[in-house]
C-alpha cells in the first residue's frame, strides 16, 4: 500500500509515500520501516529497504512511456540524516553514508531516486518543466526556517513547477504551547486557540503560503493525515500512547528515462 498524488507531477515522474504495510520489522516498527536511526533491527531495516526498492521497481514499470524495464541495481537511495535543517544538497554529491545534517535533496538527472523519511513531518515533492525535482523533509522548524525556500534556490527564475505534500499531522492534532506561539506570529491566521490555553496550527497551510509565495501554482497537499491514520507512522501518535519508537515511511520521486 502506497500513497499517491491524484495528478502527475510532471512526464514520466513517479512520485509515492510509503506506509506501514508490507515489511518484515515487528513492535512498534511494525512492519515498513525504512529509518534505520529508530532502534529497529537493522537486518530488518534493510530487507524494507529492499521492498520498497522492489515497490519503486514495480511503479516505474508502470509507467506506459518506460520502454526499457529498469534494473533495480539502476537506482540507489542516498538516505539523508535528517535533522530539521534547511541544508540542500545534489543527489550527485551527496553521498550514500554521510552524517552531514541535511533535509532536502534534488537533482535533474533520470533513474536518480530522491528519498526523505516522515512519520507526522511533511513529505513535499517539488518537479519543473526542466526536469528538475527535489523532495524535502518538513517539520515545524524547517518550515519556518524556510527548507522550502532553500531548496527553491536550484531551480531557475520563471520556471512552472508543481508541489505535492504528502501525508502528515494534520491541524487537529498539530498542538503546541504558549511558549513556542511567538515563533509563529507570521502565521497567525493558521492558529487555532483551544480551551486548554494550547493551540493548534495548520501547518500545511503554512506549506502551502509559502509554496505560492515562490509562484508555485500548482500544488496538491494530500488529505492523509498521519496521526488518524493507522497505515501511517506518527511519532506523535506513538508519544501519546506511551510508545517511545516508531517507525517512518519514505516518501519517493524520481525522474525515469
Amino acid at each position: 500500500m502506497i500513497f499517491k498524488p491524484n495528478n502527475p507531477l510532471g512526464a514520466n515522474i513517479v512520485c509515492f509515500t510509503t506506509s506501514v504495510i508490507g515489511g518484515v520489522s515487528d513492535g512498534p516498527y511494525d512492519s515498513l520501516n525504512l529509518g534505520a536511526h529508530v532502534g529497529d533491527d537493522k537486518n530488518n531495516v534493510n530487507a524494507n529497504r529492499r521492498i520498497l526498492k522492489s515497490i519503486l521497481f514495480k511503479e516505474l514499470e508502470a509507467l506506459k512511456s518506460v520502454e526499457k524495464p529498469l534494473s533495480l541495481g539502476g537506482c540507489h537511495f542516498k538516505w539523508l540524516n535528517q535533522e530539521h535543517t534547511i541544508n540542500h544538497q545534489l543527489y550527485e554529491s551527496a553521498k550514500f553514508d554521510s552524517n552531514l545534517p541535511c533535509d532536502s535533496i534534488s537533482t535533474m538527472s533520470i533513474n536518480n531516486p530522491l528519498v526523505v523519511m516522515t512519520a507526522d513531518c511533511m513529505p513535499i515533492v517539488i518537479s519543473s518543466t526542466s526536469g528538475r525535482i527535489s523532495a524535502i523533509h518538513a517539520g515545524w522548524k524547517g518550515l519556518l526556517s524556510n527548507v522550502i525556500g532553500s531548496t527553491l534556490k536550484y531551480y531557475p527564475k520563471n520556471e512552472n513547477l508543481n508541489a505535492w505534500i504528502g501525508p502528515s499531522i494534520c491541524q487537529k492534532h498539530f498542538e503546541i504551547t504558549h511558549e513556542i506561539l511567538h515563533l509563529f506570529d507570521d502565521y497567525s491566521d493558521f492558529i487555532t486557540q483551544l480551551n486548554n490555553n494550547k493551540f493548534v496550527v495548520d501547518l500545511v497551510g503554512i506549506a502551502k503560503r509559502q509554496l505560492s509565495s515562490f509562484g508555485i501554482k500548482s500544488i496538491e497537499a494530500s488529505h492523509i493525515c498521519t496521526y488518524c491514520n493507522q497505515h501511517c507512522f506518527s511519532h506523535r501518535r506513538a508519544t501519546h500512547q506511551n510508545i517511545h519508537n516508531t517507525g517512518r515511511m519514505a516518501t519517493v520521486v524520481v525522474r525515469a528515462n
